[in-house]
């Protein structure tokens, strides 16, 4: 299961401010202690950026990856954004240079198929769909029949199975509780849709919105060792969130990706 730090938004304000200041003593030592904190890859959220995104997109791109050597996920929905961070990259290019970012994501949004989705077989990069239609949950049925609907939008514009991540949504459980049991029902159904199979991704944030901070890391702790046993590819957390990163440490130990120890669990 990779693990995608979702410290990098623009949500933050000190983030935010950061990237429009092109504060690279700030981007770089948070990309830095992510990837010291255990990411597998920094997820890069542009947020809602009308003006200087593509140029946002392009130095955030440089900046991180120089700063860590991670792989990248760039996270929005500007598609000259995307095809500026995506550009970047392939600029980069060479025996130090970044893999392809990921891109994060499309939907059923027309905007997003026609802009969007055509960039992940142009570059070669993974990509993520999002299985809803509307604001609110949907029922089994429909969630799996948004998932056959983005698959075969994806096989249609040309990209490969194993480069598609497709990401349920997690809504937040203080105000969805039953609709954790139609996500778990995805995983379970998933393997019998599509052969050859697609991959999957969590946003795990999501499951605990709204919540106090405490309370919120209780839930994505619970939340997160069941989506990995259901096979979960992918997911995007706060790696800098101590419960979290002592999950993390068990869940790797169990994976076989690493010798566990005590010391691998933080002191409380």
């Amino acid at each position: 299961m990779l693990i995608v730090a979702d410290n990098l938004t623009a949500a933050t304000p000190s983030v935010g401010t950061a990237m429009t200041a092109r504060d690279t003593h700030f981007i770089r030592d948070l990309a830095t202690r992510l990837r010291d904190a255990g990411a597998d890859m920094l997820d890069l959220n542009l947020g809602f950026r009308s003006k200087g995104g593509s140029e946002t997109a392009a130095w955030m791109v440089r900046e991180t990856h120089e700063a860590t050597g991670l792989p990248l996920c760039l996270d929005t929905a500007d598609p000259d954004s995307m095809r500026a961070g995506l550009a970047a990259a392939r600029d980069m290019a060479g025996p130090s240079g970044p893999a392809t970012p990921w891109i994060n994501s499309f939907s059923l949004e027309p905007k997003k198929i026609e802009r969007i989705l055509p960039l992940a077989a142009e570059y070669d990069a993974p990509i993520v769909g999002y299985c809803v239609r509307d604001v609110v949950p949907q029922s089994p049925e429909e969630r799996l029949q948004v998932a056959v609907e983005l698959v075969e939008l994806a096989d249609a514009a040309g990209v490969p199975r194993d480069r598609l991540y497709l990401d349920p949504i997690l809504f937040p459980l203080a105000t969805f509780q039953d609709d954790f049991q139609h996500v778990l029902s995805f995983f379970d159904s998933l393997p019998q849709l599509f052969d050859p199979p697609v991959r999957t991704m969590v946003g795990l944030s999501n499951v605990g919105h709204g919540l106090p901070a405490g309370k919120r890391q209780t839930v994505e702790a619970v939340v997160l060792p069941m989506l990995a046993a259901l096979g979960l590819d992918a997911v995007l957390l706060n790696i800098l969130n101590p419960q979290l990163r002592d999950t993390l440490a068990v869940l790797r130990g169990i994976e076989g990706r690493s010798v566990f120890s005590g010391a691998d669990l933080l002191d409380r």
